[in-house]
């Protein structure tokens, strides 16, 4: 398992669990305090990571270590679909298997964003709707 010491990660680094943001609390080299911490990247899937100390971390697993103090027993999985949504809420420790299971939703392009559904099309997003049925009726009618 990875070894991080939580207090010192505390000292530098900020957590919001409501937003899923993470900012600086330290001053060095090209990071000023109170700056978002990370970025976006796409490696095979889209993903949120935080360069820190060295080495490149997942900003959900990352998160998961921050709030509990552990770190996750296997995947992350956001619940809405979304990878760059880290708030707390959207977060859950589940096996590798579990998460491969819950990810086809993902790759049809409609996923669950905040109060409503998400589609896309070729992996851009493409449109919002209230429901799961009226999001893949949309993007249908868009790929036409």
């Amino acid at each position: 398992m990875k070894q991080m010491d939580l207090d010192l990660l505390r000292k530098e680094l900020e957590y919001n669990p409501s937003t899923g943001e993470w900012k600086w609390k330290i001053s060095k080299q090209k990071v000023r305090l109170g700056m978002r911490a990370g970025s976006a990247f796409y490696n095979g899937g889209l993903r949120y990571q935080i360069f820190y100390r060295g080495k490149n971390y997942q900003a959900g697993p990352l998160a998961w270590f921050y709030v509990k103090g552990e770190w996750p027993k296997g995947d992350i999985d956001h619940i809405d679909h979304n990878p760059l949504n880290n708030r707390w809420s959207n977060l859950r420790d589940v096996t590798h298997a579990e998460n491969l299971r819950n990810s086809h939703r993902a790759r049809d392009g409609v996923y669950r964003n905040g109060g409503g559904w998400q589609f896309n099309i070729d992996g851009k997003y493409a449109g919002w709707a209230k429901t799961e049925e009226e999001a893949r009726r949309r993007q249908k009618q868009v790929r036409r």
